[in-house]
Parts: C-alpha cells; sequence; structure tokens
C-alpha cells in the first residue's frame, strides 16, 4: 500500500506520517532560494553578520517551514545539518575540492550548528501550547490510530521524539512540564543534540 500524499499550502502529508519528502522537497526550495539570492548571500561586499542573518531569515524559513509537525529519522536530520553547512561553505565561497572541514567552516563563518536545534525549539513551542490548552488537535495527539503494525523494526513517532528531545520518558511527565510554562521554556531551550 503506498502512501498517499495531500497537499496542504505546499505541503507533503503521507498516509504513513512520514516526513521524508516534506524535508527533501523544503530542502530543495531553500536550496533554490540561495541560488536566486547568490549574489547578496556570497558577496563580499557586504558583512558576514549581514549575510548570516538573511540567511536565517529567508533561506531557514523556506527550510524549516512546517518543521513542528515534521517526524525526523536521523538520515533526515543528517540531511538537515548537511544542508546547513551547504549554506554556510556556499556563503564563504569554499567548494567540495578543497577538503575543509565542518568545524574549520564553522569557526571561519563564527557560529554553531544551529538548525536542528532550532527545529527542537519551533516543535517544543508549539507542542507545548498544544498540551496546555484542550482542543481537538490535542485529543488527536492524545489518541490512537487505527491500524496494523508494520513488519521490521517500528519507527520513531512524533511524541516520542518530542520526550527525547525534552528529555522526559513519559508522556504524562510531558504533559506536567508542559503546563509550567517557564520550565517547559527552559527544556525547550537546553534540549541537547
Amino acid at each position: 500500500l503506498a502512501p498517499v500524499e495531500k497537499g496542504f499550502m505546499n505541503s507533503k502529508i503521507t498516509e504513513d506520517g512520514r516526513s521524508k519528502d516534506e524535508i527533501l522537497s523544503r530542502i530543495a526550495q531553500a536550496k533554490r532560494a540561495f541560488q536566486n539570492k547568490k549574489h547578496l548571500l556570497t558577496t563580499n561586499s557586504m558583512d558576514l553578520e549581514v549575510r548570516k542573518r538573511f540567511l536565517k531569515i529567508y533561506i531557514w524559513s523556506i527550510a524549516l517551514y512546517g518543521c513542528e509537525t515534521w517526524t525526523i529519522s536521523a538520515i533526515e536530520k543528517r540531511k538537515l545539518e548537511a544542508f546547513e553547512m551547504w549554506c554556510y561553505r556556499k556563503m564563504l565561497r569554499i567548494k567540495w575540492i578543497d577538503r575543509i572541514t565542518n568545524e574549520a567552516v564553522l569557526i571561519r563563518i563564527k557560529e554553531k550548528k544551529i538548525l536542528w536545534h532550532t527545529v527542537k525549539v519551533r516543535r517544543a513551542k508549539m507542542i507545548g501550547h498544544l498540551l496546555r490548552h484542550e482542543s481537538l488537535t490535542k485529543t488527536v495527539i492524545e489518541g490512537d490510530v487505527d491500524g496494523h503494525i508494520g513488519r521490521g523494526r517500528s519507527r520513531m513517532e512524533y511524541m516520542k521524539q518530542l520526550m527525547s528531545d525534552m528529555g522526559k520518558n513519559s508522556y504524562k511527565k510531558l504533559k506536567e512540564l508542559s503546563n509550567d510554562r517557564e520550565a517547559w521554556r527552559t527544556a525547550a531551550n537546553q534540549s541537547k543534540d
């Protein structure tokens, strides 16, 4: 049974809840946007700090649109991190044949890897808001989906991924944490990885 894709605001939602196609599509759209603004992002006549802000505001907002709902596997996480480094390398005009490590690129651009952290913080903000209020969305998040369990190793589920991000081992503890906004914000910003 092949997954059926449904479009909503240019997003790809599959019946089986996978986000792979959506993530790859967003990265491709963001790379296209980067190429369209390449003259601004790669010029040395503009301050690097301004170019980094432009990257985060314009390019990353395209890449991360709807990331709050993604269930991200380790492979997709690596693709997001590779996209972040691709942007930095292009901004610094570093060619792949130059054989410069990611750490050296991060030192040159005076940044840390923050794209994955941004995804986790945005996801935590959204789910914290949803868990604090009674709504249909909360009911759907807490409910079980009809169907059967597929063969093979089970995939990472959205709520399990959130519990892992926030450092909680049960849904009940996650829900209790969401009721204290300050503690939730602190936990969201301190999420590791």
